[in-house]
């Protein structure tokens, strides 16, 4: 939502403010749902780390990554492994056709 109002350019009262309280609550849960865990599911890449990993992208891209300490530990250990270094790739490849 955040990203269509800022494309979108509108000015609002108080989305904007709901918005940013709702992916506080959203980064600050998947941060604590990491602790003392590996991968979301189990203990080995799924799907569900592919596809959670474009928020910690987020992250890293505003520079705010630094502020929770799990995300920035399994943004770590996603980039070290063979399989979600072969699916940035191909997202990459297929991107670009």
């Amino acid at each position: 939502m955040k990203m269509f109002l800022q494309k979108d350019g509108c000015k609002t009262r108080y989305l904007n403010t709901y918005i940013d309280n709702e992916i506080e609550k959203i980064v600050f849960y998947f941060n604590a749902s990491l602790q003392g865990k590996t991968y979301l599911v189990g203990e080995r890449l799924s799907g569900a780390d592919i596809m959670m990993s474009f928020i910690v992208e987020i992250l890293k891209n505003s520079l705010t990554l630094d502020n929770f300490k799990h995300l920035k530990r399994y943004d770590a250990l996603l980039k070290t492994h063979e399989a979600f270094n072969k699916a940035d790739l191909l997202e990459a490849q297929y991107n670009n056709v």
